[in-house]
């Protein structure tokens, strides 16, 4: 009796580990039959900023982004894909805050083990490949024979090979077109963005990507020569102001409208009202001596008057 208990309770345990979702970068790629192939995954990362699922005809090459995760932060995820046919080979692209990128390796959707060989399509397989991917994700498919096979067809069905011409990349910034890119010309500017700026590269579609530009947290520094002091009173400060050294001060608002401008500014010291800044809150300015200049900042007036 204790046997049969120990038996089944083994058997439980098989089960559960069998559907289980793997821990990145690793995934679980599962047929659900129909053509219907689940992709999940567990994040293990909490700064993650991209994440897509590609899919490909060849488990080496040819990968093409199906789905981007809208919220890829999250500890476990998944998604369930029509393919054309069973077939199939997925992989995970996600990137990292600051540019870290990685590539899962391939599987087949029918087991969990990394796939290594090449598919071969027979002909049905061939045309409903053509068929679903000029027609969705608009691939450059065109059908060329093997000249190594002579008139030979392929075991599988007797269809031709077919060969998939990688597509023009678009690169972009919200703003303009930087360029297109094919091939190695592509790879080559994508790990030049990923690896040596701290730019990121969203996938818009599959043949399109956005550039998106780092923003350094700006660091505020106190002007030495323009400041507030304890009591909210603003301070300019010139100690080689004379009459062979002229300055001239120009404050304006967050959106760079001039608010008020002093010109010809001899005195080493000079107390600036509040009323002249109007209200409160954050001010530009930009300091000249002898028309160059000299420091562009900002200040801050406080709120009690």
């Amino acid at each position: 009796m204790r046997y049969r208990y120990l038996i089944f309770f083994l058997l439980i345990l098989v089960g559960f580990d069998s559907t289980a979702q793997d821990t990145l970068p690793k995934f679980t790629a599962r047929n659900l039959g129909n053509n219907r192939m689940q992709i999940s995954w567990v994040n293990p990362h909490k700064n993650v900023i991209q994440l897509n699922i590609q899919r490909s005809f060849d488990s080496l090459r040819y990968f093409r982004t199906i789905y981007t995760a809208p919220s890829p932060q999250l500890p476990t995820n998944g998604f369930t894909d029509k393919a054309p046919i069973e077939k199939v080979y997925y992989r995970i692209f996600y990137v990292l805050e600051g540019g870290a990128y990685f590539f899962t390796q391939s599987k087949l959707a029918r087991d969990i083990v990394p796939a290594n060989t090449n598919v071969q399509l027979n002909a049905n397989e061939q045309e409903e490949y053509k068929r679903l991917q000029i027609g969705k994700d608009r691939l450059i498919v065109t059908d060329k024979k093997d000249k190594t096979a002579g008139s030979k067809k392929d075991a599988m069905g007797g269809g031709s090979q077919i060969v998939v011409e990688e597509p023009v990349i678009t690169i972009r910034t919200p703003d303009s077109t930087i360029g297109t890119f094919r091939g190695e010309a592509y790879k080559r500017f994508r790990d030049s963005i990923l690896l040596k700026t701290k730019d990121t590269l969203l996938t818009v579609h599959f043949d399109e990507l956005l550039l998106k530009r780092y923003k350094p947290v700006e660091v505020f520094r106190p002007s030495p020569y323009f400041y507030t002091q304890k009591n909210g009173v603003a301070i300019l400060k010139l100690p080689q102001a004379s009459h062979h050294k002229t300055y001239r001060l120009k404050v304006m608002n967050e959106q760079r409208i001039k608010v008020f401008e002093l010109g010809d500014i001899q005195e080493p010291e000079l107390f600036i009202e509040k009323s002249n800044f109007l209200k409160s809150g954050w001010f530009l300015f930009e300091l000249y001596e002898n028309n160059v200049l000299k420091e562009k900042n900002k200040i801050y007036i406080s709120k009690d008057f």
